[in-house]
């Protein structure tokens, strides 16, 4: 029996992984390799139906999510402690969840002329 089940959802154009049990490593690898393969352009983690969460399992996912190219994560369900060790390892899950606007581009003021 696995220690750990996580569901696909797809919606739009986000994939939501919904994890329950006891996320550990080997759910934290499986869970990585699953993301390097996602072609939809964001991604939720919901662990919020994970009863125990390993802290060797956010080192792996952290990598994993430094890692990622093209893909927007956003992380649910974390306790404070996990966010504190996601922030150890370079990931502010606050950050991922609450992404800010790309800066906006302003127009250039025209150049000044001079008169003669």
């Amino acid at each position: 029996m696995p220690a750990c089940t996580v569901i696909r959802e797809a919606r739009g154009d986000t994939a939501t992984y919904m994890s329950s049990g006891r996320f550990e490593g080997v759910s934290a690898w499986e869970l990585a390799a699953r993301l390097t393969e996602e072609r939809l352009p964001r991604a939720v983690l919901d662990f919020s139906r994970c009863h125990e969460f390993d802290d060797y399992a956010i080192a792996v996912l952290s990598q994993a999510l430094l890692g990622l190219v093209g893909l927007r994560v956003q992380l649910r369900g974390l306790r404070q402690h996990q966010e504190r060790v996601f922030k150890c390892f370079g990931v502010d899950a606050a950050e991922l969840s609450n992404p800010a606007e790309p800066p906006r581009l302003e127009a250039a003021p025209a150049l000044a002329r001079e008169v003669v």
